[in-house]
């Protein structure tokens, strides 16, 4: 049986016919946006002010101006109404608990008896037939891979990012052409090419969604699958892009301007600039770790002079009971010193890129 064979109405919602393979959709539909282009700029801004970039390189990054855009990447959202009849066997377990009288002996031989509680499961079964209603819902990136990868070389992190998008049906509405100078991928890939996919995952998760009785089922056996409406709905979700390139790599920062959800490709980063920051670290944690350990070195062998007892035993409790403080504390204040060096320089990096930003005309 061929479960997705459908047409569509003019509302693009589809009606299931089983003996037409065709699946015809005219209108478009969209995702309102959330977020804007200036905080699109903000946060890829900040993403390369946190990498080793100069404040020139950021912003020659964003000339010429079509390194930064806006596509609107199409998706077909698939959802198939279904009823289900099937014969199954419901399990019914019952479980009981009572007391039973043990003989025991005692290790003088004499013999006793204890209660003790015993657990019994009783099982029913009942042979049932039922029709259920259900649906499933999927949704699949409308566009081959070079129509939208070629600014990134494919890279996994953003095909996942794109593929894996979950559209929000509430929020569907009808699409207005040209939406804000995005650039439109079209529809390349056809419903019926999908058909198959979608077909395949509802039969493998048929019964998903769907409470029959007992508390458990077996002998499951499905004697028939009525398609009773499918809807095939074309979705352009838009999205933000800023590609650039930085000893010789490229990067990007896509976002969704949906949700605000975005993903890159790393940053740029300067080993040696790193390397500084972990001898800071380490640097400031042997330090303070060395000193404390001086003082309770220096602190028991007074108190063992003054009190006439082993400045050695006074040193070993001592640290038992403040080893976790030791360790812990040095690392607190060196994390704190790090953080802090990181965010003045990051700081005082972001207000330059602003102002050569203003300088440019580009904010």
């Amino acid at each position: 049986m061929d479960l997705l064979a459908c047409t569509a109405t003019d509302q693009g919602v589809g009606i299931v016919h089983t003996r037409s393979s065709r699946c015809i959709d005219n209108n478009i539909f969209t995702i309102p946006l959330k977020v804007t282009e200036k905080d699109f700029f903000e946060r890829t801004k900040n993403l390369m002010v946190n990498s080793c970039m100069t404040e020139e390189d950021i912003v020659d990054s964003y000339l010429p101006r079509v390194n930064s855009y806006g596509i609107c990447v199409p998706y077909y959202i698939f959802r198939l109404n279904y009823t289900v009849k099937l014969d199954y066997t419901a399990v019914y377990i019952e479980t009981k608990h009572y007391t039973e009288d043990v003989k025991r002996i005692d290790p003088n031989g004499n013999p006793f008896f204890v209660s003790e509680i015993r657990i019994e499961h009783e099982r029913e079964n009942y042979p049932m037939s039922t029709e259920v209603h259900s649906s499933q819902e999927a949704t699949y990136i409308a566009a081959y891979q070079d129509q939208y990868t070629d600014a990134v070389n494919e890279n996994i992190s953003f095909l996942s990012f794109i593929e894996h998008y979950k559209i929000p049906r509430e929020q569907i509405q009808y699409y207005n052409p040209g939406m804000q100078g995005f650039k439109e991928i079209p529809f390349s890939v056809k419903p019926d090419d999908l058909k198959n996919i979608f077909d395949k995952k509802v039969r493998k998760n048929i019964l998903k969604g769907i409470e029959l009785q007992g508390h458990k089922q077996e002998n499951i056996v499905i004697r028939d699958i009525k398609p009773d409406k499918f809807e095939c709905i074309r979705v352009y979700v838009p999205f933000r892009m800023h590609r650039y390139d930085y000893n010789n790599k490229k990067y990007f920062m896509l976002m969704n301007c949906c949700d605000g959800r975005s993903c890159n490709n790393g940053k740029p980063m300067d080993p040696v600039q790193e390397a500084k920051h972990i001898m800071s670290f380490a640097g400031i944690y042997i330090g303070i770790f060395g000193l404390l350990t001086c003082l309770m070195i220096l602190y028991s062998f007074i108190a063992g002079t003054i009190g006439s007892t082993d400045w050695i035993e006074i040193l070993t409790a001592g640290l038992v009971s403040y080893a976790p403080i030791a360790f812990l504390l040095p690392l607190v204040i060196a994390g704190i010193h790090v953080s802090h060096q990181k965010s003045l320089v990051r700081g005082s990096k972001e207000e330059k890129v602003n102002e050569l930003f203003k300088k440019r005309g580009i904010i």
